[in-house]
């Protein structure tokens, strides 16, 4: 969706497009690529629209691969399902610098596309430094104003 919207003139690959029924599967080669991840998941990830599901699904996947490349320790993953929205958080120790604060966050457009895809959406997200953790939180509708 946002590369339509970015239009770089390179021609794309329409290849299947992973949804939040994947997670389990981004959740084993996240921990497979040597980071530890706890997660919990309530609600059917089945019923979710598909357009919520897909971007869901990157936001996780964009977390995990921040907190790999920025945090330290492991990474708890929620998601929960319910009837007018989809709620993930991802949380992980903050990463420190060598004088011992926080470690500086990378100029990578991970936090940007999160936020595009989340206010395209018409949810919230939050994002930053949490007292010793890093912590996102999206809110995504899903009922009849979502």
């Amino acid at each position: 969706m946002l590369g339509l919207l970015r239009e770089t003139g390179e021609p794309s690959v329409a290849a299947p497009q992973r949804t939040l029924s994947d997670l389990d599967e981004l959740i084993a080669d996240t921990r497979s690529a040597g980071t530890s991840v706890r997660s919990r998941s309530r609600g059917s990830l089945d019923t979710l629209p598909a357009v919520v599901s897909r971007e869901g699904y990157r936001i996780v996947q964009e977390g995990l691969t921040n907190a790999a490349r920025h945090g330290h320790g492991p990474v708890t993953v929620r998601v929960d399902v319910s009837p007018d929205g989809l709620e993930i958080e991802l949380i992980n120790a903050v990463a420190r610098s060598a004088s011992g604060g926080a470690a500086a966050p990378g100029g990578g457009r991970g936090l940007i596309g999160m936020r595009e895809r989340v206010l395209l959406l018409g949810g919230r997200v939050t994002a930053g430094v949490d007292g010793e953790v890093w912590r996102v939180r999206v809110r995504l509708p899903i009922g009849a104003d979502g």
